[in-house]
């Protein structure tokens, strides 16, 4: 058609878009060399095709292509498939506009073959959708943030670890889910620095959830910039940290109980030494004013200032002891009384010594529960750690307060324990001990069970009474919790595992005699030479024919040179060379009948164990007086002893 416009077709031909000349009924008029290619037809056999035989053949609505065809004769820009020779699809961008030429309505197409921009679209589609995949579903917590701060984009992880809707968080400032601490953090250090250098990493943060948890992270970011270098948005990785911050400080508390039980063990064996020899001493002591006072009681040769000193001597001996017993206490193994013991029965017993204990400005309530439980214990020692809670509450209500003490049941289960490992599951009894007093702030709570450790004035504490509870609560198979705060009292809940079988009556101890007197021989084994001579005095006054011996193998010695028969080995528990049990195995090998009384300030391990008197295991305790060695003495030879030890209070009342 337009074979007479030289000029016009060269124009054509030099056009990189492909172009289409068709008439009313689609047939095409001409087209230029761009075409040809584009569709793979020679001219020839192009020019003798309709439109329509360049439409793919496809099923009503099917848009395969991802282009919608516009109906035959359309003018204007629009993007459609055109049918290439060899099968192919190829979308083309279309300009069609409607001319008038030599009489006849023609369209002149100019088209463009937008294959590989649907390529880079649909390249660059898929990536964005990975990217938007990645973003949100990553399995850590990301979050975009713009220059003010707000939050543009959060991956789903962040807002199911927070327990948030994306709707509920985009736009709002990141700010808004930080602690207060973690705000300031934020606003006065790492956002600073972070738009000066455009990154961070591992900023400790603390992010609170929805219902008001506290999750620890650690957030790293990385910032994007505009064309200016200009900081426009950050994109920010939080590790959530909250399990293995709580795992580290549980190694830590973990550490700090295995360095406290180091600490104590080590004060233990340097307390066993010192109150082994300061028992002998006070042994000595009591002794001798005890034989001074009989000596001289009858001849009257003491006037009353000469009585009142030797009554303040044995009492500052007695004071001695009692304060070398609350060393051991928490340092080594106690020998301690195994009786079934109701704890309101204990309260009640002590209530008025209680009461006179506090001052009128302090007001003491004590409230039993009904039917309470029975625990196993030393009555003597329960009285202590009551004891020694009441004087601490006393001491921190110097201007009046409420004290209350407490009994309940309860039930220690697994939750209670993941808290306290020490516990023990199981029915327990718990004794509650509250004051209103000044409180204690975290950093003495921590330190309050350290022997020695006290935040009384030089001179108005040991420090040890604390430590002592804890060791007898432990040696009880119990444990303790503390909860106080400054200016808001304390609460000390002491859990004793409940008695589980009803124990056999005790048979009564004998009640008060003449000093006990015999005829059978002795040997008494001390490598202490005051208590040596001590307990042999005392013995030979009574009537006992008496071995002395300084150590374990001297007493072998005199044991195996003695003719006569040996009715009773009193003896040392430690001694160097051959300790007293030792010596004991090795003598009833010889003398089968021969009788063992240990003489010691505290139960070792090889004697019973975890410091309890076994049946068969005869102990006298140090300091000892007269009365209450030779009722041992004769309690054991006539095969009546007790299992368990003298106390010392006893002392003071033979």
């Amino acid at each position: 058609m337009l074979e007479s416009a030289d000029g016009l077709r060269t124009l054509l031909d030099s056009i990189d878009e492909l172009v289409l000349v068709h008439d009313a009924d689609g047939g095409i008029l001409d087209c230029n060399r761009a075409a040809c290619r584009h569709l793979g037809y020679p001219r020839e056999r192009l020019l003798r095709l309709r439109m329509r035989d360049l439409e793919p053949t496809t099923s009503p609505g099917d848009d395969q292509d991802g282009v919608v065809r516009p109906p035959s004769g359309r003018c204007g820009s629009y993007e459609t498939v055109h049918l290439a020779k060899d099968g192919r699809h190829i979308p083309v961008e279309v300009n069609a506009t409607s001319l008038e030429y030599a009489g006849r309505q023609i369209t002149l197409i100019v088209g463009r073959d937008i294959t590989e921009r649907r390529r880079v679209a649909e390249a660059l589609r898929v990536s964005e959708e990975r990217y938007r995949t990645l973003y949100t579903r990553t399995p850590v917590m990301l979050h975009s943030i713009d220059r003010s701060g707000r939050l543009v984009a959060v991956s789903d992880t962040w807002l199911e670890t927070l327990g948030y809707q994306r709707a509920e968080v985009l736009g709002r400032k990141s700010l808004e889910f930080l602690t207060s601490e973690s705000q300031h953090l934020a606003q006065e250090v790492v956002l600073p620095a972070f738009f000066a250098t455009g990154a961070c990493r591992d900023v400790p943060y603390q992010m609170l959830t929805r219902d008001g948890r506290v999750l620890d992270v650690l957030l790293s970011a990385t910032a994007e910039r505009d064309a200016q270098g200009q900081v426009v948005r950050s994109l920010a990785v939080m590790i959530d940290v909250t399990a293995r911050k709580s795992a580290e400080k549980e190694k830590e508390r973990l550490e700090a109980r295995l360095r406290r039980a180091q600490k104590m063990e080590a004060i233990g064996q340097l307390a066993g030494g010192l109150a082994h020899d300061f028992n002998n001493i006070l042994t000595a002591i009591l002794g001798n004013v005890e034989l001074l006072r009989s000596h001289l009681g009858n001849r009257c040769e003491l006037d009353e200032m000469g009585r009142a000193h030797l009554e303040q001597i044995e009492r500052a001996a007695l004071r001695a002891a009692a304060l070398t017993r609350q060393m051991l206490a928490f340092g080594r193994p106690q020998p301690v009384r195994r009786e079934r013991l109701d704890l309101n029965t204990i309260l009640a017993d002590m209530e008025k010594m209680l009461r006179r204990l506090i001052p009128e400005s302090v007001a003491l309530g004590i409230v039993r529960a009904p039917q309470l439980g029975h625990i196993h214990g030393d009555p003597g020692q329960i009285e202590q750690v009551v004891m020694n809670l009441v004087v601490n509450a006393r001491d921190a209500m110097l201007d009046g307060g409420q004290l209350t003490l407490e009994t309940a049941h309860t039930q220690v289960d697994e939750a209670h324990r993941a808290r306290h490992p020490e516990a023990r599951l199981g029915p327990h009894v718990v004794l509650t001990v509250r004051d209103t007093g000044c409180g204690m702030s975290p950093e003495i709570l921590a330190q309050i069970f350290e022997p020695f450790f006290t935040t009384k004035p030089v001179g108005q504490g040991t420090g040890l009474g604390l430590a002592t509870v804890d060791a007898i609560v432990r040696q009880l198979n119990g444990h303790i919790t503390v909860t106080s705060a400054v200016q808001h009292g304390t609460t000390f809940c002491l859990y004793f595992p409940q008695a589980a079988t009803e124990a056999a009556p005790q048979e009564p101890g004998p009640s008060q005699r003449p000093t006990p007197r015999g005829t059978e021989t002795v040997l008494v084994c001390e490598d202490d030479e005051m208590v040596r001579r001590l307990a042999t005095e005392f013995l030979r006054a009574a009537g006992y024919s008496v071995l002395s011996a300084a150590n374990g193998r001297q007493g072998l010695e005199l044991a195996t040179t003695h003719a006569g028969p040996i009715d009773l080995l009193v003896t040392d528990v430690v001694m160097p060379d051959l300790n007293g049990p030792q010596l004991a195995e090795t003598l009833r090998a010889a003398r089968p009948r021969i009788k063992t009384l240990y003489v010691s300030v505290y139960a070792p391990v090889n004697i019973g164990p975890q410091g309890v008197s076994e049946p068969g295991v005869e102990l006298l305790e140090k300091p000892f007086g007269r009365q209450g060695m030779l009722a041992r003495v004769r309690e054991v030879l006539d095969c009546k002893s007790k299992p368990h030890p003298t106390p010392v209070a006893d002392i003071s009342k033979q």
